[in-house]
Formats: structure tokens, sequence, C-alpha cells
């Protein structure tokens, strides 16, 4: 929940404070965040040397720390950016690497997050359908934040609601998220099978329709 609001809120700081080129040469580079967060929490996922119960809570952990980290930058660049009003170009020195640096980042954290997100699903479940309806609800979700978000941005709101909105969210999400996170790698963890509900809703039914037949 706490992404919803992530490319809103960098998007709007490089319309506002960014001179054309600038966000053209953001547009191009930036993705590349998202590359390398994909292969680096890919390849911390799939380290063999750690359990499946360390990978799912050092990964989580460092995620939460650095989306908060990289949310406390843009609190400090948004107000400097509010102060200065400047028009960045990428000649524009330590300004420009500042809110360079910070999109990257933010492009690599949120893909990595995404990632595990999934990841931590697929150790929930090996049914193929449970698995479907699962990542079905976590992407729908995702876009109807989104939607709200950019709903938000385009009204007369500050840039603070949305920084305070992810903060917030973030805080509000951990005790939930440890919840699941804690069962992961777990032998007791109890896997969801669609399957298995499946199986106890045709037996209820069968019960049913033997009651329902006269003796």
């Amino acid at each position: 929940m706490h992404r919803l609001f992530l490319g809103v809120s960098t998007g709007t700081l490089q319309t506002q404070y960014m001179n054309v080129r600038t966000r053209a040469l953001c547009a191009f580079t930036i993705p590349w965040g998202d590359i390398a967060g994909g292969f680096l929490i890919g390849y911390f996922l799939d380290n063999q040397r750690m359990s499946i119960k360390q990978r799912a809570r050092w990964s989580w952990i460092g995620l939460m720390v650095l989306n908060l980290a990289l949310w406390t930058w843009t609190a400090i660049v948004t107000k400097q950016l509010e102060d200065e009003q400047p028009v960045i170009d990428w000649t524009s020195g330590g300004l420009f690497g500042k809110t360079f640096i910070l999109f990257v980042l933010f492009d690599l954290a949120t893909m990595a997050t995404q990632t595990s997100l999934y990841w931590i699903i697929s150790q929930m479940s090996d049914d193929f359908i449970a698995l479907s309806y699962m990542t079905g609800t976590l992407r729908g979700v995702e876009c109807a934040g989104q939607a709200v978000a950019y709903g938000i941005k385009s009204s007369n709101t500050t840039d603070w609601l949305s920084i305070g909105m992810n903060v917030g969210l973030i805080i509000f999400s951990l005790p939930f998220a440890w919840i699941v996170i804690r069962k992961i790698g777990v032998v007791e963890f109890e896997k969801i099978s669609f399957s298995h509900f499946v199986y106890e809703e045709k037996t209820a039914d069968e019960k049913s329709i033997d009651e329902k037949e006269p003796a």
C-alpha cells in the first residue's frame, strides 16, 4: 500500500522543478533503477545459503528501512525545492544529483518491494488457482491505489500530503505485514490451497444433498 503514491510524487517533483531536457534524461535513465532493483532482490531471494525464513525477514526489514529512508530524503529535498524554487538542469550540480539519485533509488526500491511481495505470495501457496487469485488481488489493489493517488495529485493539494500518506501507510502496514512475514519459512505455516476450499465446499454440498434425500 505504501507504494501507491510513489510514481505520482516523483513525477510531480520532476514536472515542477526540472526543465524539459532533464525530465527527458530522467525518463530514459531512471527505469534502469527498476532493472537493478529486480535483479538485486531476485539474487537475494534466490540465495540458497540462507533459509527461506531468513530471506523473508531480512528482505522485509531491509526494504522497509530503505523505503522510510527514501521518504525522509524526499521530505528534505521537497523542503529545499520549495524554498529555492529552482529550475533544475543536468548541469545544476549538487541539486540535480540529489534529486536524480533519489528518483533512481525510488525506482529501485519500488521494483524490489513489488518483486518481494510476489515472492511472499508464492510462499503462501503452491496452488495455481490460489496464486492467480492472490496476485490478481494484489495487482488490483495497486492499480486502485494509483488511481486514487493520481486523483489526489490532480487536485490542488500539497506535496506534503503524499509524503505524509506514504510514511503513514508504511508505519500502519508494519504490524499486519509482520503477521505474514513471521510465518514464511516456518514449518507450521499452513499454506493456502484453493483446491482445499473447493473440496470442502463440494463435500458440504454433497452432505446437504444426502440430508435432503428421503430415507
